[in-house]
């Protein structure tokens, strides 16, 4: 998942790499969807469902095999500008485009030094320009994951628990309507709003509609159930498909996947508390998991005004200079329009 978002970042135009991660997050929830379908069919066989879930992948490993996908030019680009240039004229013969002219120009020496070492990345991942990135979205990681995968988890055992399994397929086949509406909604609007401007507002509807969810004003309707549930999968949909996008871009080429990887890897641990945890707290109080979920989104759509700087309409800083010059505006395109 991360190399895919970091890809994406690197291999598409500035003007539509939100659009385009949106359409990778909606083919995921189709995938969903479809797996939601077939549930109806075959029950309870969950041997059937796990060998349907392999084919997927299997159809994804063979086109990229056969077609022999490129590596992204700011990949190459931090190893060797030849290979980055070559990358660059694969990718315009691929798509029947003349390549753009001139040739891409190095990085700086002190940009590519010791990036083999992890303590260094992790130093600059905490220097003056990106440690506000660094710090803000460890922590929108971690409430993110924690409520995402808390209400994922425990939906089943909610509806069972409160003697609602007559609808707990229909919950599910609203989650992934809803995941797909909010990935659709995403990607048409996510140029347009910016990346920050996406996250708070899906932040609160999920925070918002994860309480409807469980019905805490006891109105006992299946149908304003399952539409909360709905509801609550758009928002969360909103902020993965902005978040995942704003975070590979606001890091340069000479740490993005790294970074990414380490961020997305660390914000885990918040599914791992939940995870740990949410038995002990569904014993105590059947909403109790759900309650947390919501402050859990509320904290984070508070914690998104820290994000000063949007990435939406940026061009990808390549390098780290150490002035700080991160804050200022990315390099003119004339030096970087190749990638």
């Amino acid at each position: 998942m991360v190399v895919g978002k970091v890809y994406i970042a690197e291999i598409h135009p500035k003007s539509c790499r939100g659009k385009y991660n949106g359409l990778v997050h909606l083919f995921w929830q189709v995938g969903g969807f479809i797996i939601t379908l077939s549930s109806f069919a075959i029950g309870d066989n969950w041997r059937v469902m796990v060998a349907l879930a392999s084919i997927p992948g299997l159809c994804v490993a063979l086109p990229m095999l056969c077609f022999n996908m490129s590596e992204s030019p700011r990949y190459l680009l931090i190893r060797s500008t030849d290979k980055a240039q070559a990358a660059v004229y694969d990718i315009a013969k691929m798509n029947g485009v003349a390549p753009p002219r001139g040739r891409l120009a190095g990085l700086k020496s002190t940009s590519t030094r010791d990036l083999d070492d992890q303590s260094v990345i992790i130093g600059l991942m905490f220097s003056p320009s990106l440690k506000t990135v660094t710090v803000v979205g460890l922590l929108i990681y971690l409430l993110l994951n924690f409520g995402a995968y808390s209400n994922f988890s425990y939906l089943l055992k909610y509806l069972t628990m409160t003697k609602q399994e007559h609808i707990k397929q229909h919950f599910y086949f609203a989650m992934y309507c809803g995941k797909a509406i909010g990935c659709v909604t995403g990607s048409f609007i996510i140029e347009r709003t910016g990346r920050i401007a996406l996250m708070g507002p899906g932040f609160f509807i999920a925070s918002f509609f994860t309480l409807m969810m469980v019905d805490p004003f006891r109105i006992e309707s299946d149908h304003f159930s399952v539409t909360a549930a709905a509801i609550n999968f758009i928002g969360e949909e909103l902020v993965w498909i902005s978040f995942s996008t704003y975070i590979p871009e606001a890091y340069p080429s000479v740490i993005r996947s790294v970074a990414s990887g380490y961020l997305t890897g660390a914000g885990h641990m918040g599914a791992i508390v939940s995870s740990f945890f949410g038995p002990t707290w569904m014993n105590h109080s059947v909403h109790l998991p759900f309650y947390l979920n919501s402050a859990a989104y509320a904290m984070a759509c508070l914690l998104t005004c820290a994000l000063k700087k949007d990435t939406a309409g940026e061009a990808l800083v390549d390098e780290i200079i150490e002035s700080d010059t991160l804050d200022q505006k990315a390099p003119p395109d004339s030096a970087t329009h190749t990638i």
